[in-house]
């Protein structure tokens, strides 16, 4: 059966697609959902979007130094996307980033977030809900050292030492890739 978002009037051709546009354009709001939309227990958002456990392959993976690219939703709907430094911290993704920008005004907006991590031909998508942070050093010095080594990170430390950053975490909510 084909379902007519009144929204945007697309068609869609399952309730779940349907949902998951919907719960996207208001902003990740669970209540805005009508449970009786959802087939079975299993499809609720609230039971889909619990934390998942990384295999080891995937924890291993992760702990190789890769850039990450940080997908957010920008008000209008639009994707935005930036090259960041990350580190796994035991269940959790962080990276830091300006206070002003444009992701961390996306991620207060809505801490609905994609990672990708890329090498060659395999990769690793991480899907999850963000929380913004204020600034931790530690992570920050963390992140440097594991990009630029110890040396390159005291250096890079001093370049901007009063620059307002944030921390983010993310909790990973959904994982899949290719050769990991």
């Amino acid at each position: 059966m084909v379902k007519v978002n009144p929204l945007i009037g697309y068609r869609f051709q399952t309730f779940n697609e349907c949902n998951a546009v919907q719960w996207l354009l208001s902003g990740g709001e669970f209540s805005s959902l009508r449970r009786s939309c959802f087939r079975n227990r299993a499809d609720r958002p609230r039971e889909r979007f619990l934390p998942v456990t990384l295999s080891d392959v995937q924890r291993a993976y992760l702990d190789e130094i890769h850039y990450a690219v940080v997908s957010t939703l920008n008000a209008d709907g639009s994707i935005q996307q930036t090259v960041v430094w990350y580190l796994l911290d035991d269940k959790e993704i962080c990276f830091s980033c300006g206070a002003s920008s444009v992701k961390a005004r996306n991620l207060r907006r809505n801490p609905t977030v994609s990672i990708a991590i890329a090498n060659g031909r395999r990769y690793l998508t991480l899907q999850g809900t963000a929380v913004v942070e204020p600034p931790d050093p530690t992570v920050r010095e963390r992140l440097a050292i594991r990009y630029l080594g110890a040396d390159g990170a005291a250096a890079w430390l001093q370049l901007r030492p009063d620059a307002p950053r944030l921390t983010v975490r993310v909790t990973v909510t959904k994982v899949y890739g290719q050769g990991v």
